[in-house]
């Protein structure tokens, strides 16, 4: 019987956190489905994306097993440190490295530039960190490191998971053409509901939006805002996520006071992702104008949920939503085609909007499938190690 393979993970934010979203479900559900051919040990903070407290209950610095194959370090900000990462390369059973991110300090800096074992791999995932509008932000810095690491062979070794054509070119091009590329999509969580669970009735004048992001530039629910301000009809627009740019949000808020008395907008917090689905199915349309995403996790759960998505078009999903019909995504260069989709919606009557979940109904097998996946994975594992 073959000895299970070790994968070694760096991630600056686990379970039970949810704060950071699609890269923590990302890596939650690529263990999930690869839990019968590996065990993991993760290397984590102590703390959720953007709280100080550490995690009650949790005992840092030491390793905690959550299931057979899951085994999690909670580091504690003290010990937080290059000489931690060291001691956990070092002394860790593994046969491959896998690092999520390009420019996180010690969970994904210092892992590559600690790790030295030459028969062992390291694999890594840019979780959307070599698009250009990420790496736009602190501009001069990231790409001095990035010309930093090239030059002194860091990634010469190194396997990268990309999660799309665009993210292998993003890679590319930072990185160069001769880079070792996997190209295999991230995991979602699926399990299908029908029209049938749908207990949200529509009628013909009214529409109930939600948004499930960060709310930051990237996610551009101002744009989204904006679009609003001349639609006819009643509109409960719902928006969850954690408050990442304050500056962007009181702008948000700014438009928010200006829209007529029919537009209600809601900002709801951050949501727990457990209860994510269960929001979704109350609300008629999933709303995301965003500038970019590198899988799209919360569009997933919509589709899953057999929620409608109004999404743009710079995601892996746009020739799947406008070819099924599971409502649009559109460019952002088109304003005028942004209201008359959402006015389409309003005015959509019962039946109409039964016929678009019954559209999507029959589409959503197709959109995933999870075996083709375990499939490709466990070859990237098997390759690299």
């Amino acid at each position: 019987m073959n000895k299970r393979k070790n994968i070694l993970v760096f991630i600056d934010w686990f379970l039970p956190g949810y704060k950071a979203g699609g890269p923590i479900r990302s890596m939650v559900n690529m263990i999930e489905l690869l839990k019968d051919e590996f065990n993991f040990y993760v290397v984590t903070s102590d703390t959720d994306y953007t709280e100080t407290q550490p995690y009650p209950g949790i005992e840092p610095n030491k390793w905690v097993k959550l299931e057979e194959y899951l085994e999690v370090c909670y580091l504690s900000q003290d010990r937080t440190s290059r000489s931690t990462v060291l001691k956990i390369l070092k002394e860790t059973d593994y046969d491959v490295v896998y690092i999520n991110g390009l420019f996180s300090t010690y969970f994904s800096i210092m892992p590559l530039w600690c790790f030295s074992s030459k028969s062992r791999k390291i694999i890594v995932n840019p979780r959307g960190m070599a698009a250009p509008s990420a790496i736009g932000n602190k501009a001069i810095r990231k790409r001095f490191y990035l010309k930093l690491a090239c030059m002194f062979g860091k990634y010469k070794n190194v396997l990268f998971h990309t999660s799309s054509p665009i993210e292998s070119n993003q890679v590319k091009c930072i990185v160069g053409n001769a880079t070792k590329l996997y190209e295999v999509e991230n995991v979602p969580r699926v399990s299908f509901k029908s029209k049938n669970d749908r207990n949200v009735s529509k009628v013909k004048g009214s529409l109930k939006l939600i948004t499930v992001a960060r709310v930051s530039g990237e996610k551009n629910i101002l744009y989204g805002l904006k679009r609003l301000k001349s639609v006819q009809g009643k509109v409960d627009y719902s928006i969850f996520g954690p408050l990442n740019e304050l500056d962007y949000w009181q702008s948000c808020q700014e438009v928010i006071q200006q829209l007529p008395s029919n537009i209600r907008v809601q900002y709801k917090g951050a949501l727990p992702y457990e209860n994510i689905r269960e929001e979704l199915a109350k609300h008629h349309v999933m709303y995301l104008p965003t500038k970019g995403e590198n899988y799209g996790h919360a569009i997933v759960e919509a589709l899953c949920e057999c929620v409608p998505v109004l999404i743009s078009d710079q995601t892996i999903w746009t020739e799947k939503v406008n070819a099924s019909e599971a409502f649009a995504a559109l460019s952002l260069s088109d304003k005028a085609l942004w209201q008359n989709a959402l006015q389409k919606l309003v005015d959509l009557d019962g039946d109409g909007y039964s016929e678009m979940l019954s559209r999507l109904e029959q589409v959503n097998q197709a959109l995933f499938n999870l075996e083709a996946l375990k499939v490709r994975y466990k070859a990237m594992f098997n390759d690299a190690s």
